[in-house]
């Protein structure tokens, strides 16, 4: 009998930003180069020699919804030193997204590189941000949070 191999998406997110270094040691997820990287699954995942920390998100790849050039990201139960770390870059931090299955982690089915961070928005709950597709520079487009939904970051 033939064995069925069940194969489960798995979603990694690399966010890469010099300022986020300062997070080095603070945060987990955060390497001393200022790269965030995390998986939506239930524990880390080795990828291609890189180490994804477990974090619940959800992604809108290319293609749908109004955005079609463009990529959602929600990112749920954030760390608010990350948050906070987001809210004060001065340029977009460069975000690639990679599908793979479970099963087989060093095989990418599908990639979105270097696209840029040119929208994010908060509550105390999330971090919502959309990418555009790549460009050499520029500020981020627009910063949002909810005061009545995360009332601290505008103490």
């Amino acid at each position: 009998m033939a064995r069925i191999q069940t194969r489960i998406e798995v979603w990694l997110a690399t966010i890469s930003h010099p300022d986020l270094a300062s997070l080095y040691g603070q945060v987990e997820a955060i390497d001393a180069a200022g790269v965030l990287r995390v998986a939506n699954w239930r524990r880390q995942i080795v990828s291609n020699g890189q180490t994804f920390h477990a974090a619940a998100f959800r992604v809108k790849p290319p293609g749908q919804g109004d955005q079609a050039g463009s990529i959602g990201l929600t990112i749920d139960n954030v760390d608010s030193r990350i948050t906070y770390a987001i809210e004060t870059l001065t340029r977009p931090p460069l975000v690639t997204i990679q599908r793979i299955f479970a099963h087989d982690p060093d095989t990418v089915q599908n990639e979105y590189p270097d696209f840029n961070m040119v929208q994010a928005s908060w509550t105390a709950r999330e971090v919502t941000a959309s990418m555009g597709p790549p460009r050499t520079s520029g500020p981020l487009i627009g910063i949002t949070n909810n005061p009545v939904d995360f009332p601290a970051s505008n103490a």
